[in-house]
């Protein structure tokens, strides 16, 4: 699987294990739920609104990087 292709995967997986954290998406089935969590994130990146990003994932969640541009994946936090 290409680095690009991993990396969207991990990033589905991660929203589609924490998306009941946030109470307007439990309601939801599954695919409506992880596109309003996508849209969520993105939109609150987009207006730089730290608040709406955090509110898609869980509590204790972390953000890290996956870099393959060197060799073998790499996951720095």
């Amino acid at each position: 699987m290409q680095p690009r292709r991993r990396a969207l995967a991990l990033s589905a997986l991660v929203l589609t294990a924490t998306i009941c954290t946030a109470p307007e998406l439990c309601a939801q089935d599954g695919k409506a739920a992880v596109e309003t969590a996508i849209m969520l994130v993105f939109e609150g990146m987009h207006t730089t609104n730290p608040d709406m990003v955090r509110a898609v994932f869980a509590p204790d969640a972390r953000f890290a990087v996956i870099s393959a541009s060197n060799g073998p994946a790499v996951i720095a936090a």
